[in-house]
């Protein structure tokens, strides 16, 4: 029988919730709970979005007090995302985690200005994006792994 913390709410205002990256998801499924489409679950800790279920009603967006989702307009068939949040710098991500983003701008030479680094963060500029931005490249190339293909 667990008797303790139940909410990311309630974990991230103790001690920073016990992660080594105060950008990481807390995994107790706030977010989960309040979508009304049921297009979030929790997989091996982490909040996974289904955009075909999503309405982009932004629940999510309030409900997480690390500020791990956003809204954004998006290339049908083409999503990508920087799965990670984090504006430590590398050397400091490097410390606490195998997958983050180290800043290293590679993304933004491979995209012509799809990708940005900005405040340490890869950041993806869909308004920028054509339908062939060359995702698979910069998703091969990236020395983390941290960008992802949804779709």
């Amino acid at each position: 029988d667990y008797k303790g913390i139940e909410t990311c709410n309630a974990a991230s205002r103790i001690f920073g919730a016990g992660l080594a990256c105060s950008y990481g998801c807390l995994g107790y499924g706030d977010c989960k709970r309040i979508c009304p489409t049921g297009a979030i679950n929790m997989a091996n800790g982490l909040a996974v979005i289904n955009s075909t279920k999503c309405i982009s009603c932004g629940k999510c967006v309030k409900s997480c007090p690390r500020n791990l989702y956003s809204i954004e307009k998006f290339i049908k068939d083409s999503i990508v995302a920087v799965a990670c949040s984090s504006r430590y710098k590398g050397a400091e991500v490097r410390k606490v985690c195998g997958v983050g983003c180290v800043a290293c701008k590679l993304c933004e030479k491979l995209s012509g200005g799809v990708f940005e680094v900005d405040n340490n963060l890869a950041v993806i500029h869909y308004d920028r994006a054509k339908t062939d931005t060359g995702w698979d490249k910069t998703i091969e190339k990236c020395p983390t792994k941290v960008i992802v293909k949804i779709t």
